[in-house]
């Protein structure tokens, strides 16, 4: 994306959420994307497939994927490629997931829109075989299974197999592991970057923690309230942060010891 820009209307008028930013994600690449609530970094997210909510307009900029200009879309042509072309991975899995629908259905529809090259036999192999590789072994009775009799690791796994399983050439992760104690953190993050390894999506990793985003990403944007005030090399900006607000994030992890 290059110089997208975000308002919202309010009762005294318009707000700006996001002013002149770009951001840049190659295959295969995981991307981090800081900063605290409210910096604007979900809303930038929500944008690259026209999911702003109600009242949230983009006022300029321009996003492409895979060599297609998505900002040009309307969003009868936007709702098809969810999924196939481009998908998400949200810290609440539940507010993604149908509680009234079966995974297995929910999986079947997905990869229905995203592979419809697929029969209904090659579907239902396909959904097993995503479900093993994010170490869920017993995929029959996963499918069968409603969200809420799954533990939150299991929702969460479901949902990077989902993102994952309709190969898309972007994915975007939105504070995917904050819900997760510590222990599944490390597990699910491991699996992030094992997927990432073989399916070479490009992935846009969303968090206010620097201490994950130091782990998992090769390159890093920080936001504060709604522009982007540093970028780099994860690296090199942990090593030497220019900006003072990069300098108070780096120094409160390392207060909490997550980070050295």
């Amino acid at each position: 994306m290059e110089n997208l820009s975000l308002d919202a209307s309010s009762p005294k008028g318009l707000v700006s959420l996001v002013r002149n930013v770009g951001i840049e994600v190659g295959p295969g690449e995981v991307v981090g994307l800081v900063g605290e609530s409210g910096s604007g970094k979900s809303q930038t997210a929500l944008a690259i497939s026209g999911l702003s909510p109600q009242g949230v307009r983009r006022t300029s900029g321009r996003i492409w994927c895979d060599g297609e200009e998505l900002s040009a879309l309307s969003e009868s042509e936007l709702h098809r490629r969810r999924g196939a072309k481009l998908a998400y991975v949200f810290q609440d899995p539940m507010s993604a997931l149908n509680p009234t629908m079966r995974v297995g259905r929910q999986m079947a529809d997905v990869l229905r829109r995203a592979r419809p090259q697929l029969d209904r036999g090659q579907i239902v192999r396909a959904a097993h075989e995503i479900l093993a590789a994010v170490g869920l072994t017993d995929g029959a009775w996963i499918m069968r299974a409603y969200p809420f009799q799954l533990s939150g690791g299991m929702r969460q796994r479901v949902m990077i197999a989902l993102a994952y399983g309709c190969r898309p050439a972007l994915i975007v992760a939105d504070e995917p592991t904050t819900a997760l104690d510590v222990t599944l953190q490390a597990q699910v993050l491991d699996l992030i970057l094992a997927l990432n390894g073989q399916v070479k999506s490009a992935m846009l990793f969303i968090s206010h923690d620097l201490a994950i985003v130091r782990r998992i990403c090769t390159r890093l944007y920080v936001m504060r309230k709604g522009e982007v005030v540093e970028s780099g090399a994860c690296a090199q900006i942990i090593a030497s942060p220019q900006h003072e607000y990069t300098k108070t994030l780096l120094a409160s992890a390392r207060a909490k010891e997550a980070i050295p």
